[in-house]
C-alpha cells in the first residue's frame, strides 16, 4: 500500500468522522425536537420504527449497495459500471414498490406484522415511504463508494442523515408524526436521485470496450449473501425490543429502543474506516498489493479496540446525562437500561469497524455466520425473560440480552479477522490493556468533572474534548503507531517526531 493511498484513506477517513460527527450531533437535536413535540408513546415509536427499519433495510436492497462498492471499485469501465447500476436499480425499485403497495392495500396487516400492533396502521405508508428513500440513498451511496468520490458521498451523508429531517421536522408545524415521517421518506428518496444524476454526468465515460471481467452472477452473489449479516446483526438490536414490547410497559420499550439507539450511534462513530475501507481494501486485494494490506490490519484493529474502550466508558458514566440533554429528563430513567446495553459498546463497535475488510477480502457470508451465532444466543436468552420472577427489573435482563449478543459478535469477528491474518495477537493484547486502562483513567478525571459536565449539553461536549485529549496523549506517549501515524498524516508534525 503506497504511501499517497495511506495518505488519501486516511484523510477520505478524516472526512467521514466529521461527516458522522456532524450526522450524530443532527441525531440528538432531530430526538431533542421530537421529545419537545410529541408524546412519549409516539417518541418510543419512532425509535421502535428505527429498529424495525433496520430489519427491513437489508431485505430492501438486498445487499446491493455493498456489492456496487466492492464491484465498481475493482471493475470501474463504464460498460460494468452501467450493468451493475441497472440491475441493482431494478431490484431495489421491485423491492421497494412492492413494500409500499403492501403497506398502502393492507395497513392494518402491514402493522401487524411490522410493529406487532395494529393501532399503528396509519404509520404503515409513511413506514414504507421511509424505507423507500432509505434505500434509495443506500443505492446512491453504494455508486458513489465504489466509483471512490466520497466526498461526494459526504455531502449526500450530510444532507440526507442529517441536515435533512430536522428541516422537515422544522417546517412541519403542528403536522402528526406519521406525515413527517411519510414526507421525510420522500425527500430523502428525491435528494438520492438528485445525487445519482450528479454523479452520472461526470462519471468518465472511457472504458466502454473493456469487459472487465465482471461476473454478474457473482456481483449479486456477493451482494445478496450480505443479506443475512446485515439483517441479522440488526436482529441483535432490533430483536429484543420486538419481543419485550409483549412483557414491559411500551415506555420501558422505549427506554430499550433508546439504549439500542445509543449503541448504535456509538458503533457507527468509526465506521467512516468501513465506508472508505471496503472498495480500497477491495481494489488493492484484486492486484498484487496483498501483503501490504495484511501488514496494515494491526494498525485497525488497535484503533477499534482502543477508541471504543474509550467512548463506551464514558457514555456508560454519563448515560444520564447524555440521554437527559438528548430527548428529554423524562426518559432519564431508562439511564440504568441504557448502561448495560452499552456494555457491548466496544465488541459491537469492533464488529462494525473491521467487517468491512472481511466483505473485501472475501466472497464468503463471515458476518453472516458470526452475527447468526450471536443472535441465536440473544434469541435464547430473550425467550428466558418472561420466566424470570416479577420481582426482577425485566428491561434489564433484556439489556443484558443485547449486552451479551453483540459482545460475542466483536469477539467472533476478532477471532475470524486473526484466522485470516495472523499473528498480531500479543500487540492486540497491549492495544487493549491499554486502551481500557487510559479509559478508567479518564473515568477517575470524568467524575472529578461531572458537575461541570451537568450544566449543559455544551458543557458535556468541552469535557468529553478534553478527556478526549488525555485519552489520545496518553496512547501517544506509550507511541501506539495508529495514533502517530494518523497525526503525521493530518498535522504538520517536525520531522522525527
Amino acid at each position: 500500500m503506497s504511501q499517497g493511498l495511506l495518505a488519501r484513506m486516511l484523510r477520505e477517513a478524516t472526512l467521514f468522522v466529521i461527516v458522522e460527527g456532524v450526522i450524530l450531533l443532527s441525531f440528538f437535536v432531530y430526538y431533542a425536537m421530537l421529545a419537545g413535540r410529541f408524546s412519549t408513546e409516539e417518541v418510543g415509536w419512532y425509535a421502535l420504527m428505527r429498529r424495525v427499519l433496520a430489519l427491513a433495510m437489508p431485505l430492501v436492497t438486498l445487499g446491493l449497495a455493498e456489492g456496487l462498492a466492492k464491484y465498481l471499485a475493482t471493475h470501474p469501465g463504464r460498460a460494468a459500471r452501467v450493468r451493475l447500476m441497472a440491475i441493482s436499480g431494478t431490484l431495489i425499485a421491485a423491492a421497494t414498490a412492492g413494500l409500499l403497495a403492501f403497506a398502502a392495500a393492507a395497513p392494518d396487516r402491514a402493522a401487524t406484522m411490522l410493529f406487532a400492533d395494529v393501532r399503528w396502521a396509519r404509520y404503515a405508508l409513511p413506514f414504507a415511504a421511509f424505507t423507500m428513500g432509505i434505500a434509495v440513498h443506500m443505492y446512491a451511496c453504494g455508486y458513489l463508494r465504489g466509483t471512490l468520490r466520497i466526498g461526494a458521498l459526504g455531502v449526500l451523508q450530510v444532507v440526507n442523515l442529517g441536515i435533512l429531517p430536522i428541516a422537515v421536522l422544522a417546517i412541519a408545524g403542528d403536522r402528526a408524526l406519521h406525515e413527517i415521517v411519510l414526507a421525510t421518506g420522500v425527500a430523502t428518496a428525491l435528494t438520492g436521485v438528485l445525487f445519482l444524476l450528479a454523479g452520472a454526468r461526470r462519471a468518465p465515460s472511457s472504458g466502454g470496450q473493456a469487459p472487465d471481467g465482471l461476473s454478474t452472477s457473482a456481483f449479486l452473489r456477493f451482494s445478496v449473501t450480505r443479506v443475512p449479516a446485515a439483517l441479522i446483526s440488526a436482529g441483535l438490536a432490533s430483536l429484543v425490543p420486538v419481543l419485550a414490547q409483549r412483557h414491559i410497559p411500551v415506555e420501558q420499550v422505549g427506554f430499550l429502543s433508546i439504549a439500542v439507539a445509543l449503541l448504535i450511534g456509538l458503533a457507527g462513530a468509526i465506521a467512516p474506516l468501513g465506508v472508505v475501507l471496503l472498495p480500497h481494501v477491495s481494489a488493492l486485494w484484486a492486484s498484487d498489493e496483498r501483503e501490504r494490506v495484511s501488514g496494515r490490519v494491526h494498525l485497525l484493529i488497535g484503533a477499534a479496540i482502543q477508541i471504543f474502550a474509550f467512548m463506551a466508558a464514558q457514555l456508560i458514566l454519563f448515560a444520564d446525562l447524555v440521554i437527559g440533554f438528548w430527548v428529554g429528563t423524562a426518559y432519564v430513567e431508562g439511564a440504568d437500561v441504557a448502561r448495560v446495553v452499552l456494555i457491548a459498546a466496544l465488541g459491537y463497535g469492533f464488529y462494525n469497524a473491521t467487517r468491512t475488510v472481511l466483505d473485501a477480502v472475501t466472497d464468503r457470508p463471515i458476518n453472516a455466520v458470526n452475527a447468526a451465532l450471536a443472535l441465536a444466543v440473544v434469541a435464547f436468552l430473550a425467550l428466558l425473560v418472561p420466566l424470570a420472577p416479577s420481582v426482577i427489573d425485566r428491561a434489564m435482563l433484556y439489556a443484558g440480552c443485547i449486552a451479551v449478543g453483540c459482545s460475542l459478535l466483536g469477539l467472533a469477528t476478532y477471532r475470524v479477522l486473526r484466522s485470516l491474518f495472523p499473528g498480531g495477537g500479543r500487540e492486540d493484547l497491549r492495544h487493549l490493556v491499554w486502551g481500557l486502562g487510559a479509559a478508567a483513567g479518564t473515568v477517575a478525571i470524568a467524575v472529578l468533572l461531572r458537575p461541570v459536565a451537568a450544566r449543559g449539553l455544551a458543557w458535556l461536549l468541552a469535557v468529553e474534548v478534553v478527556l478526549g485529549l488525555v485519552f489520545i496523549g496518553t496512547l501517544w506517549a506509550a507511541r501506539f503507531e495508529w495514533v502517530r501515524l494518523v497525526a503525521s498524516r493530518l498535522l504538520p508534525l517536525p520531522a522525527g517526531r
